[in-house]
């Protein structure tokens, strides 16, 4: 009984681990770039993007999104915030590798406070944290 009790216990953990690892692709969708800032080292920059509404009009709010891309290597982009309903965005390098995102207004949807790139072939591990800042004016970032 107990055997049996352990192994569905970690079942159960590892169902959990599974789901809990996204590592899924992530693709940049139809839209533009609103504005981007190079981090301090020009090792990546983040940027904020506007997807296309697809035809849904008026009655949709502008959703907004966040990204890093590593500029070097194959470039590899990685969604960092996505929201809806924003006023105000603003993106600015507070540190060498701290990226703070400033807004005034948001139902944020999805947010990830890290990026991380290990490099092939060397012991480097380049990192970025973060930050989401609430604001009530964007002159305050």
């Amino acid at each position: 009984m107990i055997k049996f009790f352990l192994h569905f216990i970690f079942s159960i953990w590892l169902l959990i681990l599974l789901i809990g690892c996204d590592n899924k692709v992530q693709k940049l969708p139809e839209g533009h770039e609103a504005t981007s800032q190079t981090a301090p080292d020009s090792f990546s920059r983040a940027f904020i993007w506007t997807p296309e509404l697809g035809g849904l009009g008026a009655t949709v709010s502008q959703p907004y999104q966040v990204w890093i891309q590593r500029l070097q290597g194959d470039k590899q982009e990685t969604l960092i915030m996505e929201s809806d309903k924003t006023t105000g965005l603003k993106l600015t390098w507070v540190g060498q590798n701290v990226l703070e995102i400033c807004y005034e207004r948001a139902q944020i949807t999805h947010f990830r406070n890290f990026f991380v790139v290990a490099e092939q072939n060397s012991p480097r591990i380049y990192k970025v944290e973060i930050v989401l800042r609430k604001v009530d004016k964007l002159s305050d970032c």
